[in-house]
Parts: structure tokens; sequence; C-alpha cells
């Protein structure tokens, strides 16, 4: 259920890894809680800040260190500003989905949904392949630049949680969306055969077991995919089966 919360304790003693939908299209927004500094890092806050900030304070969370963006899709950053705001932390994302993120109040058109009730000023720290991000004492993450759904998609690995945040790059038996026909705001910025390119040379030859949080729904593993996933193995892309 895209309501239930999915959550991975890893390295129990130091870290939580908690995934949980928000925002009107039910984008997975990720906490990472280092429990000895009380420091966190949020991937994907798409929206419902009062629920994203409940869940920190749950897990005695006292500073955000940033805030990661998979891409410049709205329903992955609506939140990210007041967050921001919060705890005046930084917000990372590839530069090559900035163009996307001033487009937020037409992506929010395009898709029916209420324009951003404040302003969501452009990030000034961005992320970068293979980029080694150090972000509390037992936090780090590797990204991974994997162009395809938006041109500067990038999925989050933490190698020592063996979990990779995947944005819309890649679901449970599914891909990311490059078809945008009638959408104006996203029509021609996917390309499927980068999709394709990314997802095998990028993600599937991480380690077997690594568990995947989506952007969407239920998560999965690496080695499930790789040997389950039709549009991988079967060598389609862009699976319109997803809406996002």
């Amino acid at each position: 259920s895209f309501f239930r919360c999915i959550l991975f304790r890893a390295m129990a003693d130091e870290v939580v890894v908690e995934s949980f939908a928000v925002g009107p299209l039910q984008c997975n927004c990720t906490i990472i809680a280092d429990k000895a500094s009380k420091q966190a890092v949020v991937v994907d806050p798409g929206g419902s800040l009062s629920l994203i900030t409940k869940k920190l304070k749950s897990l005695g969370v006292n500073s955000v260190k940033t805030i990661l963006i998979t891409h410049g899709h709205f329903d992955h950053f609506m939140a990210a500003s007041e967050l921001q705001e919060i705890y005046d932390c930084e917000i990372r994302v590839h530069s090559a989905d900035l163009f996307l993120w001033k487009r937020a109040e037409q992506q929010c058109r395009d898709f029916g949904m209420p324009a951003p009730e404040k302003d969501t000023p452009v990030p000034k720290a961005f992320l970068e392949h293979n980029q080694q991000l150090k972000l509390t004492d037992a936090i780090q993450a590797q990204v991974l630049h994997t162009p395809g759904h938006t041109p500067g998609s990038c999925c989050l690995h933490f190698p020592a949680l063996n979990t990779l945040c995947s944005g819309d790059t890649l679901f449970r038996m599914g891909v990311g969306r490059t078809s945008w026909q009638g959408i104006p705001s996203l029509e021609g910025t996917s390309d499927s055969a980068a999709l394709l390119r990314s997802i095998n040379e990028r993600l599937m030859v991480l380690d077997p077991n690594t568990k995947v949080i989506t952007g969407h729904g239920p998560s999965t593993k690496i080695g499930t995919e790789k040997s389950s996933n039709m549009f991988i193995s079967g060598g389609g892309g862009g699976d319109d089966d997803y809406d996002y």
C-alpha cells in the first residue's frame, strides 16, 4: 500500500532508515537518521510537510543536515523549501534538472495540482556523479547520476546501509516514465534509451542484495529487478503504467 510505512532498520545502533509516502502523488520520502548525533538526511520531501516534521521528531532528530532531491519533478520536492526554512539546511539536486525545478508551477498545473503556496528557491548546491557525500559521522552517500527519466536524475547509494534511493529511475518490476505527450512542461525531457543505459550500467552492477527504496510504491532489491524486471531484461523502456 502506498500509505504503508516502509521501515528498514539497518545498523540499528547508529542509523534508522524510514520511508513513507507524501504528497498528492504519494512520492516516497526517506529519512535517514543518525541516532547518536540526532542528525538526519531527508530524501525527496515531495509534500506533507507536517507529516515529515512529525516523523523527524519521532526519530529524535534535532538537525537536518541536507535535503537530497533525486530529480526535478514537482512531486519530489514540494516540501523542500519549507523544510529548509525550518532546519536551515542545504538542498541538493543535479544541475541538469534546474530547468525542471524552475517549472514547478507549470508542472503542478499540467498535473491538475494546486500551485505552490510559496516560492521554491532554486538550490545552490548540486549533486554530481560519483560524488561522495559525508552527511554525518555515520551516514555517507554515493551519488549515481542516472539520466533518462529526467536529464539530472540521480540515485543515492548508501553503501554502509546496503540501500539505494532510486527516485523514479527504477521501480519494483518497472522503470521510470519517459513519455509525456500532452504534458507541456515535461514533453521532450526524457530519454528511454538513456534510462535503460543508466539502469544497466550504474544500478544493475550493485550488490544484488541492495535494498531499493523506489520513488513511488513498494521497495525491492537490485537482484530481484535484474532477474525479473521485464523492462530491463526485455529491453523495454519508459513504463507508461506509471503516471509520474
